[in-house]
């Protein structure tokens, strides 16, 4: 509860009453609700509708992408589109709703920033197949860290999990991988 701006108290659940809109605003917060941000796309139909993308798949069935989040560069040089969830529950309510005017912002910047480094610090190939796994557990590891240090006392937030939806070369050059795949066999 704010009182003219000044945090007065927290309300644990039920009806309470308090002052109208000019004097208080409330605001509500589900501490155990989880809550996702997308990094690299958006959910544009039912989520879960589109199922699993494959490299022979047309991409984008129920996303849009967001190129500017989702192509990024690797170790050797190579482009690699990466579509990534990241879910997560406001942990500490008053933190969370202190910490910035838009957390789910701060998550996606800060997963984007953790995704960008570990692809750079990797091989496409390695990317691909052996390393994925990894790349989700180190990525979650950073995340965390750099949530921490996101606002003087930490964000307030407690992460669930992050997965790699989709890693691939930019649609214009799979046909391009797969012929080299081809030659290769």
């Amino acid at each position: 509860v704010r009182r003219f701006g000044a945090l007065r108290a927290d309300l644990p659940p039920g009806l309470h009453l308090r002052w109208p809109w000019p004097v208080e605003t409330v605001a509500r917060v589900r501490p155990a609700e989880v809550r996702t941000v997308e990094v690299g796309f958006r959910t544009v139909g039912e989520p879960g509708a589109g199922g699993a993308n494959t490299w022979a798949s047309a991409h984008g069935d129920g996303v849009a992408p967001i190129s500017d989040e989702a192509v990024m560069v690797t170790g050797d040089g190579d482009l690699v589109t990466l579509l990534a969830t990241v879910r997560y529950r406001a942990a500490e309510p008053r933190r969370f709703l202190l910490a910035a005017a838009d957390p789910d912002a701060v998550v996606r910047s800060c997963a984007e920033s953790v995704l960008r480094e570990l692809v750079a610090s990797h091989r496409f190939l390695e990317l691909l197949t052996i390393r994925r796994a990894e790349l989700e557990a180190m990525a979650l590891r950073r995340l965390e860290r750099r949530l921490a240090d996101a606002a003087p006392g930490g964000m307030g937030v407690a992460l669930d999990g992050l997965t790699l939806r989709d890693l691939h070369p930019p649609p214009e050059v799979v046909k391009s991988y797969h012929d080299v795949a081809k030659a290769i066999q």
